[in-house]
């Protein structure tokens, strides 16, 4: 289960800066194939290509291109041909896998192209003839690729096998990642598994050669059904665009374990990462994934077509892999269905913002403050005046926090926010409002920070109390293989636990001060888990949405909901039986926020029509 209170309110990226377009990058559109300049050197509106797949930056911003004939690289406003063939793609001696210089090379179909950082050699993945090659880095505009083959051994079917390059053999390998450190990631699409290459060594990390499915796991028990695009978030993070299972798939490379992180997309080819913003190149359009919610980025999901402009107005024809550009904030897709090379910008200025579970406050209690900004890589926050209290393990440079006010007043609070190369801030004045209820006894609450850990995992305990309780006594039931840690214990505030056998636990509070006590009991609160390939269920599902007015929740129970329009403005809406009114709202979309009974927070956004 995700930490309590994730607040996933990220604005829709198609509402952001006008900056935001698609434009024809390479190549001259048409539908079908088989089209080829026959010119090396061309400039970039002015090539043809006969259906690209492969396309990458190497780390002085040059982009490659693979298409069904040759290899080329994109600089200085022209496409040089590296290697392979100009003439006919379909002619006789457009296709083969002689190595050597420039265009006495051939490929049969290259696709995935990638760069070894350490020394910018570019490796291609030789789809039709089972290989990866290997080409030199560049030099200059007139000389040559020198090309050779990495691994694999030459067949028109392919196959299986691990062991040395030499020997290794691959079928229809689709696309190729390197780390920092030269370690290869192939995607092997004919094989349905994920191969590496370390040192002169291929295996297989993901999946069973010859039998497809769809089942997450590690190593070899793990199953793909044609995974295509491959990207590394870090050395030890590895994405999948897994095709024909319509998902984007996440290897901890560590461990070899596989797990789910989008479902329900189209036919997704490739992903990649900016900003902390998945996007992913599926069918007709570009989506994003924010961890919260899919968003058509550019182009219409169903519709094809060839325009250029605005994001949603854009109209694409059978992307294929991807690549992206962090410095102008651009992705370049090949939409091979067009013949082309795309350019989409994007514009990911980080926005800060956040809110609080309560603004109005008691003495001593415990709040959280949590970051809603987009498009943020870290945060640090500020509170004056300083008679406030970090509780619950807290950090100022945290996404969200958990604090505790010593005195009656007005707080402000302030947020920085950094996607490493801009910065954001949000100040909100007097937004925090402490009272002292001197006379009053207290009222017990609380929270976990997590209420379904994996067995060995600690979790906090947290207390949300109200009027200023000076003593707590916690009891957990059962206390079967329960363990108190981090100094804390039965009598602290906020303590932490260690639970080691899987099933559910029942948390009871008692708090008192000098007007009395109180107590409050969360029955089966914490479902221990046995292991981390348990994916948590969603809390909500939301319906009808696009919506006239009524609005219905499935999945838990909701006991408080917020609305937040475009510009901030928040309603909170009474809730009946998991359903919402929104009919005195207008024509608009909103982020909708629900608190379920355990304290979950889960956000939505909701199309209100008419």
């Amino acid at each position: 289960m995700n930490k309590f209170l994730q607040f996933c309110l990220a604005l829709s990226i198609t509402g952001a800066a006008a900056a935001q377009s698609v434009s024809t990058y390479a190549g001259k559109q048409y539908v079908g194939s088989g089209q080829f300049s026959g010119v090396g050197s061309m400039t970039l509106a002015a090539e043809e290509y006969s259906s690209p797949t492969g396309i990458c930056l190497d780390t002085n911003r040059r982009i490659y291109v693979a298409d069904m004939h040759n290899v080329s690289v994109l600089t200085n406003g022209k496409s040089y041909t590296r290697g392979g063939h100009l003439g006919d793609p379909n002619g006789p001696d457009g296709v083969g896998d002689a190595n050597g210089n420039g265009l006495v090379s051939r490929f049969a179909t290259p696709g995935g192209v990638a760069v070894r950082r350490s020394d910018n050699n570019v490796f291609v993945c030789d789809k039709d003839n089972a290989l990866i090659r290997r080409g030199n880095s560049f030099v200059n505009s007139s000389q040559g690729t020198l090309w050779s083959k990495f691994t694999g051994v030459r067949s028109f079917v392919g196959g299986h096998k691990d062991g040395a390059l030499g020997v290794a053999e691959f079928s229809d390998p689709y696309d190729i990642a390197i780390t920092s450190k030269g370690v290869m990631y192939v995607s092997d699409f004919g094989n349905d598994v994920i191969r590496k290459i370390s040192g002169s060594t291929v295996s297989t990390i993901i999946g069973s050669p010859g039998n497809s499915g769809d089942v997450e796991g590690s190593g070899t028990t793990a199953r793909l059904e044609a995974p295509t695009g491959l990207f590394l978030e870090n050395d030890n993070s590895l994405l999948i665009a897994d095709r024909n299972n319509k998902k984007i798939r996440r290897v901890n490379l560590t461990t070899n374990t596989m797990t789910t992180v989008v479902s329900g997309l189209e036919s997704p080819t490739d992903v990649v990462v900016m900003d902390g913003v998945l996007y992913i190149a599926d069918d007709f359009s570009i989506k994003s994934w924010d961890g919260a919610s899919i968003k058509v980025v550019a182009g219409k999901a169903g519709f094809g077509g060839f325009v250029d402009g605005a994001l949603t107005a854009s109209r694409f024809r059978q992307l294929d892999l991807m690549t992206m550009d962090k410095v102008t904030q651009s992705i370049y897709v090949v939409d091979q269905g067009n013949n082309v090379v795309r350019k989409v910008s994007i514009d990911n200025t980080p926005v800060a913002d956040f809110m609080a579970s309560k603004t109005a406050t008691s003495l001593n209690e415990t709040i959280q403050i949590t970051s809603t900004s987009t498009f943020s890589t870290s945060q640090t926050w500020s509170i004056t005046p300083s008679e406030y209290v970090l509780q619950a393990g807290s950090k100022l440079t945290d996404k969200e926090i958990f604090v505790s006010f010593t005195k009656a007043q007005s707080y402000n609070i302030e947020l920085v926010i950094s996607n490493g190369t801009q910065n954001d801030t949000k100040t909100k004045n007097s937004y925090i409002n402490v009272s002292d209820f001197v006379n009053a006894k207290p009222v017990a609450d609380f929270i976990a920070m997590e209420t379904e850990p994996i067995a060995g995992k600690e979790v906090y305990l947290v207390d949300q109390s109200t009027n200023n309780p000076t003593g707590w006594q916690w009891t957990i039931s059962p206390i079967t293989g329960l363990i108190v840690t981090g100094g804390t214990g039965l009598n602290s505030r906020n303590p932490k636990f260690i639970f080691t056998v899987p099933g559910k636990y029942t948390v009871t509070l008692k708090v008192t001060n000098a007007n009395g006590n109180d107590t409050r009991t969360k029955t089966d609160y914490i479902t221990v888990v046995a292991n981390a390939l348990k994916t948590p269920a969603k809390l909500f599902n939301l319906f009808p949405n696009p919506t006239t007015g009524t609005v219905t929740f499935k999945g838990a129970n909701a006991v408080r909901v917020w609305v937040y329009d475009l510009s901030g403005k928040r309603s909170e809406l009474k809730v009946n039986d998991n359903e919402i009114n929104m009919e005195a709202f207008s024509k608009g979309i909103y982020t909708v926020l629900i608190q379920s009974e355990k304290g979950l927070m889960s956000s939505h956004k909701v199309i209100k029509i008419n």
